[in-house]
């Protein structure tokens, strides 16, 4: 990292000059800075609430990185649509704590033997496995369009979590 930013060091101690927007050349002097800060953190500095809709906030879109913890596991999956299901469903929680219960074992996905609607915090690997199982829990016990909605919420956070994002997969985020 030394030798890629000697050149921004450099500059930012000596100066370097460009033209402004009137047209003059202007001696200006670069400083590079980082921080980082978990999204509940980055909601704190930049002074909007932490579980707003992305569709009301305009100040997290433009300042703050996306946190796939706070704001796809936690806010979107859990927070959004686990809660929105429930109130969907005839039985609510019981009916999905109980369909949780009944997931036959498997060796590559884990088995949620107790209730969920009673963990109060989960960690990122549990978020992921939950939502692993969460369309095959909801099948046969909830409405089809409810089945639909949840599958296109678990598209977007499964490619939001790719390494690289191509326009065709950019494509298919927006159609999720």
């Amino acid at each position: 990292m030394q030798a890629i930013l000697k050149p921004l060091i450099q500059a930012g101690h000596d100066g370097v000059e460009m033209v402004c927007v009137d047209g003059r050349i202007c001696r200006v002097h670069p400083i590079l800075a980082a921080y980082i800060a978990d999204h509940p953190e980055q909601c704190l500095v930049s002074a909007c609430q932490e579980n707003c809709c992305p569709k009301c906030t305009v100040h997290p879109k433009k300042t703050c990185t996306l946190d796939l913890l706070h704001q796809l596991h936690k806010g979107v999956f859990k927070d959004h649509t686990v809660s929105w299901v429930t109130a969907c469903m005839d039985g609510g929680a019981a009916q999905i704590d109980q369909c949780f219960k009944a997931m036959p074992p498997h060796s590559t996905l884990r088995h949620f033997k107790k209730r969920i609607s009673l963990v109060s915090q989960w960690t990122g690997m549990e978020y992921k496995n939950m939502e692993k199982v969460f369309l095959g829990v909801l099948t046969g016990v909830t409405n089809p369009a409810v089945l639909h909605a949840v599958r296109v919420v678990l598209d977007f956070i499964y490619y939001a979590h790719f390494e690289a994002h191509s326009d065709s997969l950019l494509a298919l985020l927006n159609d999720a």
